[in-house]
């Protein structure tokens, strides 16, 4: 009968090969992103019939949950609880877009999560900042703030480790995994229009851009600048480069990423009337706790 599904009536394993498309048809978000993961799917062993799945990655271990879905008539039935548990792991991280899927954080709340951080997902105009950004970069040259040893690079001519150093000092690396932002260094897509400060050699900040092909936005996925150089001339010369850089690729609009705490992010973005695009939540769960109401 629809709706009803006992715990020992259910069945969760990894997919078999022509069960992946019904993995795609319930986790659309994380096939969409290009994504490869683990995965998990929940059957009533008397239907053939897939009632949820929950894709994943594994690292070391931690667990980064990509995404979780039981169909409409099955839910509040423990199968979510149930997807959550057989993931093996000591520890878990999970995102939810407030906006998009509001009741994402109560599910997560209510089997063993807690919030930790909260990132804004803002876009702007290119013309009117980089005007700005340009402004301001001008002023900070002349009125000799600017050390002589300061010098914008493109990621590939930066010390990788030192760049990937500083982001984990600034963000403890909340969103962007160590790995997955050096590898990034590299890629055409981000390198040719991102920007890397050097002082004395060393890295003192940086603005990590990712282009999008298909139309004429860019994506900002990580900022980080040393402490001592906040909040002045090093933030508008690393980002004028990058904008400049972005305006002669033809891109006309710009996305950030920033952490609810991010004070400069979040005045450029009232300065220049931003729209919120998405709200994502983080979330941490140390271990599966045993006793937990069913979702």
């Amino acid at each position: 009968m629809a709706g009803q599904a006992a715990h020992g009536e259910l069945e969760i394993r990894p997919p078999r090969e022509n069960e992946w498309p019904a993995c795609r048809m319930l986790l659309p978000e994380t096939f969409k992103r290009g994504l490869k993961p683990d995965a998990l799917l929940a059957f009533d062993r008397h239907r053939p019939m897939a009632l949820g799945a929950v894709a994943f990655q594994t690292r070391k271990h931690e667990t980064a949950l990509h995404e979780i879905r039981v169909i409409r008539t099955h839910r509040r039935l423990g199968i979510g609880r149930r997807l959550l548990d057989s993931i093996k792991t000591s520890a878990m991280t999970a995102f939810a877009e407030a906006q998009a899927h509001p009741e994402a954080g109560p599910f997560l709340v209510a089997n063993g999560f807690a919030s930790v951080s909260r990132m804004l997902v803002v876009e702007v105009d290119l013309d009117p900042m980089i005007a700005e950004m340009a402004r301001l970069r001008d002023r900070a040259i002349r009125s000799g703030r600017v050390p002589a040893s300061a010098r914008l690079v493109s990621p590939r001519e930066a010390p990788a480790a030192e760049a990937v150093a500083l982001y984990q000092a600034i963000t403890a690396g909340r969103w962007i995994h160590p790995a997955h932002l050096e590898a990034s260094l590299t890629d055409p897509r981000i390198a040719d229009i991102s920007s890397v400060l050097l002082v004395d050699g060393h890295v003192a900040g940086m603005v990590v851009v990712r282009s999008r092909p298909e139309n004429d936005r860019v994506h900002v996925q990580a900022r980080a600048v040393m402490p001592a150089f906040r909040g002045g001339w090093a933030n508008v010369l690393i980002m004028a480069d990058a904008l400049e850089k972005g305006r002669a690729a033809g891109i006309r609009r710009i996305r950030f990423d920033s952490m609810d705490d991010n004070q400069d992010t979040l005045k450029l973005a009232r300065r220049f009337h931003a729209d919120t695009i998405a709200i994502y939540d983080r979330y941490e769960r140390d271990a599966p706790a045993l006793e937990r109401p069913h979702a």
